[in-house]
């Protein structure tokens, strides 16, 4: 097991609930996080950072959250993506799911469920055990 911090890139437009999102994983696990407010640079941040896992909103300026999720899976078929939307329907869910989605949040965000999600993922990521009581 490593103590290294995990790593985190939000890809989240609204930037309230991007600062919500950082400040609750910086808090509760330690979390490196690096924000994004479009798809827009993505790929640059990620080659520089090195996420366990990402954050994305589905709708986005510009490129928009599945179009960002098929993009990263088509190259990273490791990496932990987590979806975000305001959107509480099924088919929302299944559509990231279909994309390669490794798991899907609604809005308004528990911060019980973010932090779970995030370290479940990031720890398989690295192959490490879960905490007791996952």
């Amino acid at each position: 097991m490593t103590d290294a911090p995990f790593r985190v890139i939000v890809v989240e437009d609204d930037e309230d609930v991007a600062l919500y999102v950082q400040t609750i994983l910086r808090r509760r696990l330690s979390c490196e996080v690096e924000v994004l407010h479009s798809a827009d640079g993505y790929e640059e941040r990620e080659a520089g950072f090195d996420p366990e896992v990402v954050l994305t909103d589905l709708e986005l300026p510009g490129r928009g959250g599945y179009e960002l999720l098929g993009d990263i899976r088509a190259r990273r078929t490791d990496l932990a993506i987590v979806v975000m939307t305001a959107h509480a329907g099924g088919e929302y869910a299944e559509r990231a799911e279909r994309l390669g989605a490794d798991g899907y949040l609604a809005k308004p965000l528990s911060s019980k469920d973010l932090v779970a999600m995030v370290e479940r993922l990031a720890r398989a990521q690295r192959g490490e055990a879960p905490v007791e009581g996952d």
